[in-house]
């Protein structure tokens, strides 16, 4: 897997998933699939990324390790119940949320995605899955490789160091890294493994040597997202109209 080459867009996979063989009807479904991710999720990433390249990342990587489209398309809207926006601007699973999910892209898909919702992931827990791996049934152990490809991709291009908590993101990293290499191992995918191992690796390894303090505004970035949309949107339109009008004034008095 060479992460460059990770799909960064849409285009990008569609083109990933013809090179690795992947059926026209596949392709729709990806397709649909992304049509329905921006329609509910926007905004960005604490590090300033946009939020839809960390989901599509998430599929380019699943794609990587060869897996079912219908796991693939979950890798694509992991996060809709924590992220996305339905429509009431509320976070966090709902029934009535579920069945549009299940309309849309099917129950397989959605079992998925609400299993991963429910995963919890913290030191403790994950502790708990690690040692007992050899008693996850199928589903689970694929919602867990769904988790796997998500730290991964946050962890690609040194994203963390760009976070304005990034000294907690790191502080995860360094107690979690050695289980969540292992575990990768463990359930069969090598070479998710590997990438982990060198990604945190070069992590781990600038972390001291960088100071991007005055390159993190997360706080600034949580806000670009549909919950905050129309305030921001009234804002803007209200600081525009405030600075056509003194900007149109200053260029009258100069013409005059």
């Amino acid at each position: 897997m060479k992460t460059e080459q990770l799909a960064h867009t849409h285009i990008q996979l569609l083109n990933q998933l013809i090179k690795a063989g992947y059926n026209s009807l596949d392709l729709n479904v990806v397709f649909d699939a992304y049509q329905y991710c921006i329609e509910l999720c926007d905004g960005f990433q604490p590090c300033g990324k946009p939020f839809i390249i960390h989901l599509i990342r998430t599929a380019s990587i699943l794609v990587e390790l060869n897996q079912e489209v219908s796991i693939i398309v979950a890798g694509l809207l992991h996060s809709v119940y924590e992220f996305g926006d339905f429509g009431d601007g509320s976070r966090g699973i709902a029934s009535w949320k579920q069945e549009s999910v299940k309309q849309r892209m099917g129950t397989e898909v959605e079992n998925y995605i609400q299993k991963y919702d429910a995963l919890r992931w913290y030191d403790e827990n994950i502790l708990l899955i690690y040692g007992n791996l050899n008693q996850l049934n199928q589903i689970e152990k694929t919602v867990l490789l769904i988790r796997l490809a998500n730290e991964l991709e946050q962890c690609l291009d040194l994203e963390p160091l760009y976070r304005n908590d990034y000294e907690n993101k790191i502080q995860q990293i360094q107690t979690r890294k050695d289980i969540l290499i292992d575990m990768a191992n463990q359930l069969g995918y090598p070479l998710l493994s590997n990438q982990l191992n060198q990604n945190f690796t070069l992590l781990l390894g600038v972390t001291k040597k960088v100071n991007n303090s005055h390159l993190r505004n997360s706080e600034f970035f949580s806000q670009m997202s549909s919950r905050f949309s129309l305030t921001f949107l009234l804002k803007k339109r209200i600081k525009g109209e405030v600075e056509k009008r003194t900007m149109g004034k200053v260029s009258s008095s100069l013409n005059n």
